[in-house]
C-alpha cells in the first residue's frame, strides 16, 4: 500500500512540475505592443476589382495569378513573406525570446482531425496551388492563388 501511495505522490509531483514549466509565461508589454502593431497593420484595397474588365472571366489555376501580377507587380513578394503563405509566424515567449510557430511545428485541430489531410484538404483553405504532401510548391510565385485573397 505504501508503494502505491508513494507512486501516486511522485506522479502527482511530476504533473505539477510539468504544468509549471509548460504554462504560458508573461509577455513583456513592450514586445506585446510591437507585435500587436505589426499584426494589426493591414493594407486597405484602393481598387474595386469587380469593375476591372480584364478580371471578368473564369480563370484556370495560375492564370488568375498572372492576371493579378500584371498590375500588382510586387504583391507576390509580400504574399510569399506572409505568415499565411509560410504557415509560420513569430511569437515571443518570455525567457525564450522570439520563436517561430505554425503548421510546420504545432498541432491544430485540422492536423489531429479524424479525416486528416485527405485529398489535399489544406489546399482548400490555404492560398497556394500545387501543394504536395511534403508541402512543396511554395517557392514559385505562380502558385499563389489570388482568387482567395481579399
Amino acid at each position: 500500500m505504501r508503494k502505491i501511495i508513494l507512486s501516486l505522490i511522485i506522479l502527482f509531483s511530476l504533473i505539477i512540475v510539468t504544468i509549471y514549466f509548460i504554462k504560458p509565461g508573461e509577455i513583456d508589454s513592450d514586445t506585446l505592443s510591437d507585435l500587436k502593431v505589426n499584426i494589426s497593420e493591414r493594407v486597405k484595397p484602393t481598387t474595386d476589382h469587380s469593375k476591372l474588365e480584364a478580371l471578368q472571366k473564369n480563370f484556370n489555376t495560375q492564370e488568375v495569378t498572372k492576371a493579378c501580377m500584371n498590375c500588382h507587380t510586387e504583391a507576390h513578394k509580400q504574399v510569399m513573406q506572409s505568415n499565411h503563405w509560410n504557415w509560420e509566424r513569430e511569437e515571443y515567449i518570455k525567457n525564450r525570446g522570439i520563436v517561430y510557430i505554425g503548421k510546420k511545428n504545432a498541432i491544430n485541430n485540422f492536423c489531429i482531425g479524424v479525416e486528416g489531410n485527405k485529398k489535399k484538404g489544406a489546399a482548400k483553405c490555404h492560398i497556394g496551388f500545387g501543394i504536395t504532401e511534403k508541402m512543396n510548391g511554395y517557392t514559385d510565385s505562380l502558385n499563389i492563388d489570388c482568387s482567395c485573397l481579399p
